[in-house]
């Protein structure tokens, strides 16, 4: 058995799960080892980092119930690093050719000079590389740092005073 690229986990395990139980049914045996194994083995060559890991786990860990919240956490994190494209629906091809391509937008790069910065609206640099919102950021933590020394001092050691 082996995953395929559209099917996701979640039914994944469900079709091994249930492919053993009917096995079960029939008479076979199958243990909870040739279930994992065929999960691990059936998984695409991209979520091969997992094996390791998985190789690792102690023998009370090697089972279903600690297992699937591994693979289910691994899909997560495939489907971020390696997000799939979305086709557009046969339904709705005829409304998008349609358009004119004057409303498409284009694909074109920006030169440096026309890059407008949104803390000193100047052009040539981004808000990130801003010399003037890092100087405000270094005065404002000056002035917390001198807040904070203001209330550190209003709490010292009253233990003279008498109250």
């Amino acid at each position: 058995m082996q995953k395929s690229p559209d099917q996701d986990m979640e039914s994944w395990i469900s079709s091994v799960r249930s492919r053993s139980n009917e096995l079960k049914a029939a008479g076979g045996n199958v243990t909870e080892e040739d279930i994992l194994i065929t999960l691990v083995g059936g998984l695409p060559t991209t979520y091969n980092h997992l094996l390791p890991n998985i190789d690792n786990l102690p023998p009370e860990d090697a089972n279903l119930a600690h297992l699937t919240p591994i693979l289910l956490a691994a899909e997560i994190t495939h489907n971020t690093m390696h997000p799939r494209s979305v086709a557009t629906p046969k339904k709705f091809q005829s409304m998008t050719s349609s358009r004119s391509t004057s409303q498409a937008v284009p694909n074109v790069a920006f030169s440096v000079a026309e890059i407008r910065c949104y803390f000193c609206d100047e052009l040539g640099h981004t808000k990130a590389n801003c010399l003037e919102r890092k100087a405000w950021l270094e005065g404002k933590e000056k002035k917390i740092g001198q807040a904070n020394a203001a209330i550190d001092m209003d709490n010292s050691d009253d233990s003279d005073f008498a109250y």
